[in-house]
């Protein structure tokens, strides 16, 4: 688990990224958070605080986001790490999940450069 409030080079948070099982996504302005563009565009599976059905990302008929993200509801971080435990040890749902990020990701890519677009728009913010 990486937790750092450090500012870190596009290249050290790409690679951490791409390496992560699972990504938190914290709440943003709207469901369709940049965080949550970088998590599905980096293989990582999405681990919202929010309850199953409380959030719509459109685009319900192309893209099955409850396959692959974990949603926590009010779940305090030791129940965090308990779902993620779980979601981890199902293959099934882990072979799922994979399966339908790559079906979403083209939705949630900006371009060859995903990461250095999103990084740049932070930047510009």
């Amino acid at each position: 688990m990486i937790v750092s409030f450090d500012q870190v080079s596009l290249e050290q948070f790409t690679t951490e990224m791409e390496s992560s099982r699972f990504c938190l996504v914290p709440p943003g302005f709207a469901p369709w958070t940049f965080r949550l563009s970088e998590t599905i565009i980096s293989g990582c599976i999405p681990v919202i605080p929010s309850a199953r059905g409380s959030l719509d990302f459109g685009c319900k008929d192309v893209v099955n986001h409850d396959a692959f993200i974990i949603y926590t509801g009010d779940a305090d971080v030791s129940k965090i790490k308990f779902l993620i435990d779980e979601a981890e040890k199902d293959a099934a749902f882990m072979a799922n999940a994979q399966r339908e990020m790559q079906i979403a990701r083209p939705l949630y890519s900006h371009g060859t450069s995903t990461m250095e677009w999103i990084a740049t728009q932070l930047q510009s913010a």
